[in-house]
């Protein structure tokens, strides 16, 4: 969305998103940072305000023109507390939208990540003038021909590991993704670890039948040449896991009843037939809604409700039929 444009109803254009605010608690967009008329100051303006253009490149401010003039502002090298209460009702009052909930930590700049390029960038930079002083002792010490020999061995055997390594890690995601999908394997108390196609699982397990089973899904899955099962047997774990299945059914049933009365409150989605289910915090909405407006605000809500990781939108949009 950075560097887009925000255009007015008809289409003019009238400003670029210089940046966004992001949750990092749910990964939500609260704000979106935005420059009209290559001004200096900056306006931080609700996502929930703004609407999808026809083309989906572009946001659409809904709002009277006039008003942009009047609009809270802060200047790019002094930005605002995103936690500040007053700030916070100031902004969503001028916009008239719903306030998300404030949280203790809510604003994560892109200049973090940036200072974090820099840093990766000198580490490589440091890592490259080693590897170029190791060659070129290879060279005094042994001779251009052998030194260059040494060093292509040395890059494929790098690039050997690397391969494997990935393909470890593939492999881990892929037994652990099918020890999940059943039911009778606590896939959560099980530690999942392969080195050259080899998967070890780890943990605890209420019986041997289901030992046998996790090793069983494990050897079943595509690339795995061996398993060495270390699971170890404990029948209290069973308890733990239904008491840990039971706390994030509960869990799920919290959220799902925050975002439920979330949407049921908001002005735009008042009366609309929306559906909502909740599984290990993916929030899936289902139903109808009136214009593609409505389905977007519906899952900026549902994203906003804390402990909401994910928000599947499946709600239908019935067009107009004239």
């Amino acid at each position: 969305m950075i560097g887009d444009h925000v255009v007015s109803s008809a289409g003019e254009t009238l400003g670029k998103i210089e940046d966004l605010v992001v949750d990092p608690a749910t990964g939500s967009v609260p704000y979106v940072i935005v420059s009209f008329r290559n001004s200096d100051l900056l306006h931080a303006i609700p996502l929930s305000f703004l609407r999808p253009s026809l083309t989906g490149h572009n946001l659409v401010y809904p709002g009277d023109l006039s008003g942009i003039d009047r609009a809270p502002t802060f200047e790019r090298n002094n930005w605002p507390d995103f936690n500040d209460p007053t700030w916070h009702k100031r902004v969503h009052d001028y916009y008239r939208v719903d306030a998300a909930p404030v949280r203790t930590r809510v604003v994560e700049r892109r200049e973090v990540r940036r200072g974090r390029a820099s840093v990766l960038g000198s580490i490589f930079a440091a890592l490259l003038l080693l590897v170029l002083l190791a060659f070129v002792y290879l060279v005094a010490t042994r001779g251009w021909d052998n030194a260059k020999t040494t060093a292509a061995s040395w890059v494929q055997g790098v690039a050997y590991a690397a391969k494997e390594t990935s393909q470890d890690a593939t492999l881990t995601a892929k037994v652990k993704t099918a020890l999940s999908l059943s039911r009778r394997v606590p896939a959560s108390n099980i530690n999942v670890d392969t080195q050259n196609q080899i998967v070890t699982l780890k943990g605890e397990v209420p019986d041997e039948e289901t030992r046998g089973l996790a090793e069983t899904i494990a050897r079943d899955t595509s690339g795995v040449s061996q398993v060495q099962n270390q699971l170890t047997v404990n029948p209290s774990s069973a308890a733990q896991a239904e008491m840990q299945h039971m706390r994030s059914h509960v869990s799920d049933l919290e959220e799902k009843y925050m975002v439920h009365d979330a949407l049921s409150k908001h002005p735009a989605l008042i009366g609309e037939a929306i559906d909502v289910k909740v599984d290990d915090h993916a929030v899936t909405l289902t139903g109808s809604v009136e214009t593609a407006d409505q389905k977007y605000v519906a899952e900026q809500v549902a994203s906003s409700v804390e402990g909401v990781r994910k928000v599947n939108n499946e709600l239908r949009v019935n067009y107009p039929t004239n």
